[in-house]
Order: C-alpha cells, then sequence, then structure tokens
C-alpha cells in the first residue's frame, strides 16, 4: 500500500508522515483492494476561520470504487485523527455490508434436515394420502 502526503502551501515534515502511514496502516484490515492513499494538507488563510483552518483529505484508490474522506480542525493533528474516523467508519460499513450480503440467496431455504423429516413423514403415510400431500408441499 503506497502512501503520498502531499500539502498546497504547506510544508510537511517526517514525522507527520510517519504519523499517517501508521495511522492509515489499521484501515488496511477493512479492504485490501486499497493500493495508494492520497493524503492532501490544505491551510486555510482566512483569518476568520481560524477554528477550522486546517484541513486533511484522505483519498483511497484501488480496484473499486474510491473512498473519500475529509476533515477541518484547529491544528493538522486533529484534522488528521476526525478524516481517519470517518474513513475507517466508511470502510467498515462497506466490508460488514459485503460480509453479510456476500453467498446468500434472496428466498430463505429450509435446511437439508427439516427436508428429511417431511419425506419420512409422507412416506409413512397411505398411497393416496402422500399424493395429495406431496402436491401441496412447497419447495
Amino acid at each position: 500500500m503506497d502512501i503520498v502526503v502531499k500539502g498546497r502551501n504547506v510544508e510537511v515534515p517526517d514525522h507527520y508522515r510517519a504519523l499517517v502511514s501508521e495511522k492509515l496502516a489499521r484501515l488496511e484490515r477493512y479492504d485490501r483492494k486499497v493500493i495508494r492513499y492520497d493524503v492532501e494538507l490544505f491551510h486555510e488563510p482566512n483569518r476568520r476561520q481560524a477554528k477550522s483552518c486546517q484541513r486533511v483529505e484522505i483519498t483511497g484508490k484501488g480496484r473499486g470504487p474510491a473512498v473519500r474522506a475529509e476533515a477541518c480542525a484547529a491544528d493538522f493533528y486533529a484534522a488528521l485523527d476526525s478524516a481517519v474516523t470517518k474513513l475507517e467508519n466508511r470502510l467498515r460499513r462497506t466490508h460488514d455490508r459485503r460480509r453479510v450480503h456476500y453467498g446468500r440467496s434472496r428466498h430463505s431455504v429450509r435446511p437439508q434436515r427439516e427436508r428429511r423429516i417431511e419425506t419420512r413423514k409422507l412416506a409413512s403415510l397411505p398411497p393416496n394420502a402422500s399424493h395429495a400431500r406431496a402436491s401441496r408441499v412447497p419447495r
């Protein structure tokens, strides 16, 4: 998994890159198809938005749809934590959705044991009754 950290009008220190790779390593357990994470740092120069002047945007690219999260905070560390949490929630939801719905049929199917019991019951009935009963049993 490649992690690309870049800043727009911002210098990205090496310890921040290490923190980003450490945080994004947790996300690999949810989706192994993501090949590359792009992390972009923005600084809002407007003084009126000092409480949320640092913005972090994370985009995961790979096979399948791109996954994206964005967060704003007073500093880049808090924004990174918030963005990683958002991305983790999104990946966990898609992972759970994929795991629950994979391989299930649309209609519920009776277990094999119940079918065997019904077959034994039908075999014990008289011939005329079993024929009439067998025509009404849904499969």
